[in-house]
């Protein structure tokens, strides 16, 4: 009788709530208890034991069930993949392989750099004197919705492709850069009245947040936007350009 009751409450996996599992527990005890005091005193005793390990048994089904419900609420957007300077997020101090959640903010000071590996496996730079937060980082079946905001400083993103819709987007004061091919590698620098974007690889429309209008942006060119403006005209960008926004993020 206990094994079947058992099966049943393990098959409803994730829809079993606390208070059914509790009730449960609460109806089983109270049937035995009638059949116990029936019974002849060896027999209750082993009814009892049996009672023990059977309920011992309810409450672990449960919190496992507890733990599978709340496992994907803690996956982290990503993690710090190297560090250097007093780097935080939130005020707490970041080292290696540090977990960095949904609605962190990350400071870098002068002098510091830092990386992070998302949970989709593309890496996120960013220089000295930066400050960025994840505002979203979704990823399942159907694809990736990711979205950082750059109040000030340097990053560069190597997005990976997945599989399914992908958005992929930075946003400044100024506008918002977003991800249209199936990977990137690209900088982004937001400034006081100001946004610029590299592309090494890939394609990215830069869009004002004034205007609504944008440009496409594709590898080894670049492009600016101002305040209140549409995006400028996209220009190939040079090799010594290149080269800075790479040393300032390594």
């Amino acid at each position: 009788m206990w094994h079947n009751q058992a099966g049943e409450l393990t098959g409803l996996g994730g829809e079993v709530g606390q208070r059914e599992v509790m009730g449960e527990i609460a109806t089983i005890a109270a049937k035995d208890s009638v059949v116990s005091k029936q019974a002849p005193d060896g027999v209750r005793r082993r009814i009892r034991t049996m009672q023990r390990k059977f309920v011992s048994m309810l409450f672990a089904i449960f919190s496992l069930i507890l733990w599978a419900g709340a496992a994907p609420a803690t996956m982290p957007a990503g993690t710090v993949d190297a560090v250097s300077g007093s780097c935080t997020a939130h005020g707490r101090v970041l080292k290696r392989n540090d977990a960095v959640q949904v609605s962190d903010t990350v400071e870098v000071p002068a002098g510091g750099k830092l990386k992070l590996r998302m949970a989709d496996g593309s890496l996120i730079s960013i220089a000295a004197d930066s400050s960025m937060t994840v505002a979203s980082y979704d990823i399942g079946s159907a694809g990736r919705h990711a979205r950082l905001s750059l109040t000030r400083g340097l990053l560069r993103a190597v997005v990976v492709a997945v599989g399914g819709l992908s958005t992929f987007e930075v946003s400044t004061a100024v506008g918002t850069a977003s991800v249209r091919s199936a990977d990137a590698d690209w900088f982004i620098e937001s400034q006081p009245g100001s946004a610029r974007v590299e592309v090494l690889a890939g394609t990215i429309d830069l869009t004002s947040a004034a205007t609504g209008r944008s440009v496409k942006i594709p590898a080894n060119w670049g492009g600016s936007l101002r305040d209140n403006h549409d995006p400028a005209l996209p220009r190939v960008w040079s090799q010594s350009e290149a080269d800075e926004n790479k040393r300032r993020t390594e």
